[in-house]
């Protein structure tokens, strides 16, 4: 009884040092996340511009108000400015049709290629915020494991402790930002690398 009374302020002063340090990590993951956000908004903003090549949505509202205007005044004018902008119509999208079927079989590569250019420390950003991540996962197992360990006692060992599930998610929590982190480092894929720690990040 009295093992168990000097190890449970132990527990209580472990779970209030994990607890402390996860409201840490979240202020600092949420700057991090912030960051993030921004290299998206500007990813997305060069993938809308690239899109917008090949956009002759302008031609074919162009000719349907010239469609409407003809229904209306029923004359040769309105009727000679319909089919020209038919033909501009037609003319545009044969312009940009190849452009379109390299968008199409494109892997995004274009994009994430001016992405890198405009923001050359994105690898940097991508790294603080999986090193939050993993300082935050490592913080949680802590927390876990003092949780688990005062609710099954000191009747069990570590290895019971390691195999309780809850602490076993921990640890591959860990595991898989500790990846993560050295992949921001040694990943040559730069494209794959983004879409992973992007995915990681959103769940």
């Amino acid at each position: 009884m009295q093992a168990l009374a000097q190890a449970t302020p132990v527990l209580g002063r472990a779970f209030r040092r994990a607890k402390a340090a996860i409201g840490d990590h979240h202020a600092k993951l949420k700057a991090a996340i912030a960051d993030v956000r921004a290299l998206q908004d500007s990813l997305e903003a060069i993938r809308r511009e690239i899109a917008s090549r090949t956009d002759t949505s302008r031609f074919q509202q162009a000719t349907e108000k010239a469609r409407a205007r003809f229904e209306l005044e029923k004359n040769v004018d309105s009727e000679i400015n319909w089919i020209l902008t038919q033909l501009a119509a037609a003319e545009a999208d044969r312009r940009v049709a190849p452009m379109r079927y390299a968008q199409m079989r494109s892997d995004g590569s274009e994009a994430f290629g001016l992405f890198t250019k405009q923001h050359p420390a994105w690898r940097s950003i991508l790294e603080a915020a999986c090193r939050v991540k993993l300082e935050l996962a490592e913080a949680e197992r802590k927390n876990i494991s003092a949780t688990v360990r005062q609710q099954i006692g000191d009747g069990f060992g570590s290895d019971d402790l390691e195999s309780e599930p809850r602490v076993k998610r921990a640890r591959r929590e860990v595991e898989m930002w500790r990846g993560l982190l050295n992949q921001c480092v040694n990943e040559r894929d730069a494209l794959a690398l983004w879409a992973r720690v992007i995915r990681n990040l959103n769940e």
